[in-house]
């Protein structure tokens, strides 16, 4: 289940879980879905920093700071997902970034992800990682002609490569010895 919405970011999400765990809709497939999943993986990095930077701060986010907007609404979202009653598997995924022409090539929210995920210890499979760095054209002509299809989605090889890339985390987390 799909509980994305073309350019929207977890700010859209957050309100959207919360929406299906409220029980509002009782019949809604979505949240039978949502309530049922063993497995739940987050894809919102290229654009938590192209929605989220034009959606209206809340008053109790500091204006000033571009990356709190992105470390608040994901931690909303990881604590969402952390209290669902079946306990999935969360892993938050960065499949996308928005290309730059200037260092450091590329604009994510990669990082900001990161910094909330490593305190609840839940798992990041970065695309962008596994494909730094970017700071060669030669390598950024690939991602642009090979990974990507158009501007920030993936190509049908791109989706390949992801599928890889979750099945390598996944195996190495089961294979990890357990705290």
């Amino acid at each position: 289940t799909n509980l994305c919405r073309a350019a929207a970011g977890t700010n859209y999400i957050v309100n959207r879980v919360a929406e299906l765990q409220s029980g509002a809709n009782a019949s809604d497939p979505e949240r039978r879905a949502l309530l049922d999943a063993d497995v739940v993986v987050v894809e919102t990095a290229a654009n938590d920093v192209h929605e989220l930077l034009k959606a209206r701060t809340p008053a109790w986010l500091d204006a000033d700071d571009e990356g709190q907007k992105t470390r608040a609404f994901t931690e909303i979202l990881a604590r969402q997902l952390l209290s669902l009653p079946r306990r999935p598997a969360l892993l938050w995924l960065t499949a996308a970034w928005r290309a730059l022409d200037a260092p450091p090539y590329h604009r994510d929210a990669d990082a900001e992800h990161r910094r909330v995920l490593r305190y609840y210890n839940i798992s990041q499979v970065s695309m962008l990682a596994a494909f730094a760095p970017l700071a060669s054209a030669e390598r950024r002509a690939w991602a642009r002609s090979v990974y990507f299809h158009d501007c920030c989605h993936p190509s049908a090889l791109g989706h390949k490569y992801i599928a890889s890339a979750l099945v390598f985390n996944q195996e190495r987390d089961r294979a990890a010895p357990r705290r």
